[in-house]
């Protein structure tokens, strides 16, 4: 799991020339139950100097893994896009939670867009998410799941047989289905052996 850091996890702002932050409402909540699911990553379009500030103070539990900056991320016009490739984590298992869309423009179908967060102390939105989160993740294994035994099963309808140049080397075929005689030629096997002993007896 790929998640922004400004506006969606915290608020920059600066007072008497010093600068400080505020913490979304349940910010450390989805961060502790994400980490128990997903590996969490932060990506974020800032400078690393402050994204390890903010979040060295944040994140004293390390439920977060991995942090990539705005060195990572590449400037198109006014946002830098996030490429999800780059954190080498396979994109079908790979999710981004960001208050800029445009930010993973690379990658839409993998992005979830949050609203953005400045002050409001009411926002519901991280406790809103995480049984989203939680959701697809469960959808996720059942879809391994359901492939992992209709792979099984198309493994058990095939079997191995030597090749016929090298006992030892093998390869896949179907099995075959199991023929079965039909009627008339039921009768005509059943006839011949009727005829067969009975000539036998006469002689």
């Amino acid at each position: 799991m790929v998640l922004d850091l400004d506006e969606t996890l915290v608020h920059y702002y600066e007072a008497n020339g010093e600068g400080n932050y505020r913490i979304r409402p349940g910010c450390e909540k989805f961060l502790k139950e994400m980490s128990e699911l997903y590996e969490v990553c932060i990506f974020t379009a800032a400078m690393q100097d402050y994204a390890d500030w903010v979040l060295n103070e944040l994140d004293k539990n390390k439920y977060i893994t991995h942090r990539m900056y705005r060195q990572h991320a590449s400037p198109n016009g006014y946002v830098f896009v996030k490429d999800l490739s780059r954190t080498g984590r396979p994109l079908a298992r790979t999710i981004i939670v960001d208050n800029v869309a445009e930010n993973f423009c690379l990658q839409p179908d993998n992005g979830i867009f949050i609203k953005s967060w400045f002050d409001d102390m009411s926002d519901t939105a991280l406790f809103e998410l995480a049984p989203l989160l939680k959701c697809k993740l469960r959808s996720s294994l059942i879809v391994c799941r359901n492939r992992r035994k209709e792979m099984s099963r198309r493994q058990r309808s095939f079997t191995s047989v030597p090749r016929p140049d090298d006992g030892t080397d093998q390869k896949w075929r179907l099995k075959p289905k199991a023929k079965s005689l039909s009627n008339s030629k039921r009768v005509l096997r059943i006839k011949f052996i009727v005829t067969f002993v009975c000539s036998n007896f006469t002689n």
